[in-house]
């Protein structure tokens, strides 16, 4: 079975930058473009509001904790190490966009106006993909007693989901990780896509990953 802390991991980022967004100006620029990208043995998967398609030959599509899929031969070992490369997708708010520079400036300054020790931005920039600006991010985030805190707070999780990993210490144990964040607009609505990954190998596959979930994807 897939390491439950891997998974709480997948959810932080998520987490952190789903109460961020506010619609600001209009800018226009000339931006880096992601190309898309040809999936393999392309399956669906649903949930939580949103539908996109995935190369089943490299992961497997787990809904415990929300859209996500994982690294197949890391899951289907059980997830030894607790470093099985991930993304997860949630649904945010309704928006009009495009994006533009101000919205991801404000991520930045909301993000440090949170107080949370222990996250980091490290590069952000904003991309194109399918002629569509998207904001695109690189952090690390730990786990710490304070976020806990508010994540039990805005319901993320519960004192039970802690109790049931071997309590605060035993989470907190498990480290810092690294990951990237894609946020794109699709029918309508933001989508946050957060991709947890150890090395450079897994962060390429991670980005592909999430380009064909924007590719493919559908939001209600």
């Amino acid at each position: 079975m897939m390491n439950y802390k891997k998974k709480v991991f997948s959810l932080l980022l998520v987490f952190v930058m789903i109460f961020m967004f506010a619609a600001c100006g209009d800018d226009t620029a000339d931006y880096p473009v992601m190309e898309e990208v040809t999936l393999g043995n392309a399956e669906t998967a649903t949930g939580n509001g949103f539908s996109a398609q995935y190369d089943a030959d490299k992961w497997v599509y787990d809904s415990t904790l929300g859209f996500a899929i994982y690294d197949k031969e890391v899951y289907e070992s059980g997830n030894p190490e607790g470093k099985c490369a991930n993304v997860n997708a949630i649904v945010s708010q309704a928006y009009d966009g495009p994006f533009t520079e101000k919205d991801m400036d404000t991520i930045v300054e909301q993000a440090g106006s949170l107080g949370i020790d222990g996250y980091e931005i490290g590069l952000k920039e904003m991309r194109m993909f399918k002629e569509e600006p998207v904001i695109y991010f690189e952090s690390s985030i730990t786990l710490t007693d304070d976020l806990l805190d508010l994540m039990i707070e805005q319901g993320a999780l519960t004192e039970a989901d802690i109790e049931a990993l071997g309590g605060r210490e035993a989470v907190i144990d498990g480290g810092s990780q690294t990951q990237m964040s894609v946020s794109a607009i699709i029918d309508g609505k933001i989508v946050i896509f957060t991709g947890t990954y150890n090395n450079e190998t897994e962060k390429s596959a991670v980005l592909e990953a999430i380009l064909g979930m924007i590719q493919t994807g559908k939001a209600s």
